[in-house]
């Protein structure tokens, strides 16, 4: 401050203070799109492993338990992939918008609480639609019937979304657990500084724990799978 005397008036002059201003950190956008790509290979994996244990979980207490053959379990982890694929990536890049520093638990939880029960509906609505893109592929449709078939199971596909969605909620939430975990993890490595262990942590458990998920519903005792349900 400075008192300045002009005529006999006093003049108090007031001096900013010197202040230090620090540009704002900007997210590391490379990070984030490494996390959204890395988890969303995770949750495509956890969806085709959820909707073999899914359908293993329905078949009938007086039936044995068994694989479906290759075909069929082809067309339904597409679907289940498919589904994943769609809900994913928009759920963490606008989620986990700063992938600088992980995210709280809690976070996770309620992403892989969301995985669960969308994931479950939706593939409940694609069920026909992908039941009669499999008929047509065993022969066991004629082709000329395929464009109007395809729209009876879209249509199909509303009411499927409450029914079918209702059978896989249970399934789709216990493997939104494993999707927290796993995407966790993934989200911890990622926020690493050491550079080697930010680029290659999250690819590491995205593949591993989806390959094994993925392995043990393909191979695993089916009657083990059935009680998943």
């Amino acid at each position: 401050m400075l008192i300045e005397m002009n005529s006999n008036v006093p003049v108090i002059t007031r001096r900013p203070a010197n202040l230090i201003l620090e540009p704002a950190s900007v997210p590391d956008h490379k990070r984030r799109r490494r996390l959204t790509a890395s988890v969303t290979l995770l949750g495509c994996m956890i969806g085709a492993a959820a909707v073999l244990v899914s359908i293993m979980g329905q078949t009938s207490q007086f039936d044995e338990a068994s694989h479906m053959p290759a075909l069929p379990t082809a067309f339904f982890m597409a679907a289940g992939s498919l589904v994943a694929l769609l809900i994913t990536p928009f759920a963490i890049y606008h989620v986990r918008d700063n992938a600088d520093h992980a995210a709280n638990p809690l976070i996770w939880i309620g992403l892989g609480i969301g995985f669960g029960i969308t994931w479950a509906f939706l593939e409940g609505a694609l069920t026909p639609l992908t039941l009669t893109l499999l008929s047509y592929a065993e022969n066991q449709a004629a082709q000329s019937t395929l464009a109007s078939q395809i729209i009876d199971s879209i249509l199909g596909g509303i009411r499927s979304f409450f029914v079918q969605g209702a059978l896989m909620i249970v399934t789709g939430l216990l493997f939104g657990v494993i999707f927290c975990l796993g995407g966790f993890a993934i989200d911890v490595l990622n926020a690493r500084q050491t550079v080697r262990l930010s680029s290659i942590g999250p690819w590491a458990v995205s593949i591993g724990l989806g390959t094994a998920i993925l392995a043990f519903s393909l191979f695993g005792p089916p009657e083990f799978l059935r009680t998943l349900h």
